[in-house]
């Protein structure tokens, strides 16, 4: 994909096509490290809140004063829509 970019751009600039070709792989490393980031990001507690790493732009700081309360949820992942994908810390910031 990224040699065809580069040759399409190229039939009208060398310099764009180089330039095109520069961000492609930029992006292409930022992606690789944001993904290594996710997979190893830890989750600190500290004595008063949370702190919760997504990637190397998002994160996290939960203080646990504004936990109202904690609760185990089971759910049939074979039943939900989304895969059995869950985004309980972005969707509902009211109960985790």
């Amino acid at each position: 994909m990224l040699l065809f970019v580069h040759i399409l751009v190229m039939q009208w600039s060398d310099i764009a096509a180089w330039i095109v070709t520069f961000f492609d792989v930029y992006f292409l490393l930022f992606l690789i490290a944001d993904y290594r980031a996710i997979t190893l990001s830890p989750v600190v507690l500290t004595e008063d809140k949370m702190h919760v790493q997504m990637g190397i732009r998002s994160f996290l700081e939960l203080e646990y004063s504004n936990i109202e309360a904690i609760r185990r949820e089971v759910t049939n992942k074979k039943n939900e829509g989304n895969g059995g994908a869950s985004n309980r810390l972005t969707s509902s910031p009211h109960h985790i």
